[in-house]
């Protein structure tokens, strides 16, 4: 199936984003390298939001993330974690 996508991300007014910034800090980059290092009983019946800071949320990686696999910030934090392991 050929596709042409020109972009994955727009902002309210319809303006296309630069996706190649991720718009991670080294917190955001903590945060994730935790959860990723976590076992799945570690993690247990978390959400995601649990696992990162409010501004996580707001990052083209999130919306990115969020767009491609329907995650919610009250999503499952191991779901997140088995999909984050498997794509990136």
């Amino acid at each position: 199936m050929k596709t042409d996508n020109k972009t994955r991300l727009i902002n309210d007014q319809q303006i296309k984003l630069d996706q190649k910034d991720m718009e991670f800090s080294m917190a955001h980059r903590l945060q994730l390298l935790t959860i990723l290092g976590k076992t799945e009983k570690q993690i247990g019946n978390t959400k995601i939001s649990d696992w990162f800071q409010p501004d996580f949320f707001r990052t083209n990686f999130w919306s990115i993330w969020q767009t491609m696999f329907a995650f919610q910030t009250w999503s499952s934090a191991i779901e997140f974690r088995r999909y984050t392991n498997r794509f990136i």
